[in-house]
């Protein structure tokens, strides 16, 4: 698929109405090469960046303004029964620092991330390169997420940190 054609598929699904027609939009993003469950609830706000490389699972929702960002060598893989709230970023890219060259911020890479079943992210959060979300946890709103989260977890904060076990296991 070309360019040109992406760019027309990404701009229908924005043109579509927000909590509504979930069917189509992930009938669009299959067209564009991501993994996304038909069951799938994913507002027209949502921002994707490399989209083939994303996949989402069963009767998840993504929320508002949630950005979605995957390099080409990396990948955001979703689980099931997820709730994303709005203004998320999702985003596999980052830098090695180079402290001889003329930017610190030196070679791109990318890093994957993982979100299995159940998870709840809330409100304004962050969740950075490398990250493995487990099941069932939470992340409260306006966190940061730039080290694994346990399942049956709550995490909080900047950076987030373990607030609450859910779940003992």
């Amino acid at each position: 698929m070309n360019k040109i054609s992406k760019v027309l598929l990404l701009y229908i699904f924005h043109l579509l109405p927000s909590t509504r027609l979930y069917e189509l939009k992930t009938r669009l993003l299959h067209l564009l090469g991501s993994h996304v469950a038909e069951s799938a609830r994913i507002v027209s706000s949502v921002e994707f960046m490399g989209v083939k490389n994303i996949s989402i699972g069963d009767d998840t929702f993504i929320g508002h303004e949630t950005m979605i960002a995957a390099t080409d060598k990396s990948s955001v893989t979703i689980g099931a029964n997820c709730d994303i709230s709005s203004r998320v970023t999702i985003v596999t890219g980052t830098h090695e620092v180079d402290l001889s060259g003329s930017h610190i911020a030196g070679k791109g890479i990318g890093k994957d991330i993982v979100i299995e079943d159940g998870v709840w992210i809330g409100i304004n959060s962050t969740i950075l390169p490398g990250v493995k979300i487990g099941k069932k946890s939470i992340v409260a709103a306006g966190s940061v997420v730039v080290h694994d989260v346990a399942p049956y977890t709550m995490v909080a904060g900047n950076p987030a940190a373990m607030k609450k076990k859910l779940l003992d296991e």
